[in-house]
């Protein structure tokens, strides 16, 4: 391993709280994997914004006067990137996950009714040959009787 940093998503903001590199001979291609991988993740998850300390200089981003919302960690001075504007009728990876998970509950609940339906089917058809065989076999003893 020749870098990490560590990253975090709350809503729709992205937070680089530390960057570790092992190799200092090349530090900016390292760098540029690690700015690669931001980009990867924060498509990922739907991010808007990237915030991140003085100390991680993986980008030239505006300074802000006041740390995000989110930031437990307000003695230290966040700066900000904005990678697009917020759109608020965008849904993240996570409630379009929520979505589909409810789509295939439902689903699955259909299909269980369905299932359960087919097997009531079942087990009444089986029935009803059940007893005509035991009819037939009645009617036979009997006729054998009669004879």
């Amino acid at each position: 391993m020749i870098a990490c940093f560590g990253f975090r998503v709350a809503a729709n903001q992205g937070f680089l709280h530390s960057v570790c590199i092992d190799d200092e001979e090349n530090t900016d291609l390292i760098q540029i994997l690690i700015w690669e991988r931001l980009e990867s993740l924060s498509n990922n998850h739907g991010i808007y914004a990237l915030w991140s300390t003085p100390a991680n200089d993986i980008w030239e981003p505006k300074k802000l006067s006041k740390p995000p919302p989110e930031n437990l960690e307000k003695r230290n001075e966040w700066v900000h990137l904005q990678l697009r504007e917020p759109n608020e009728s965008l849904i993240n990876a996570d409630q379009e996950f929520l979505l589909m998970r409810q789509a295939h509950d439902s689903e699955k609940a259909t299909l269980r009714n369905k299932g359960a339906t087919m097997r009531k089917l079942a087990i009444g058809a089986a029935l009803l040959f059940a007893t005509w065989v035991c009819w037939i076999v009645v009617s036979q003893i009997f006729n054998m009787m009669k004879r």
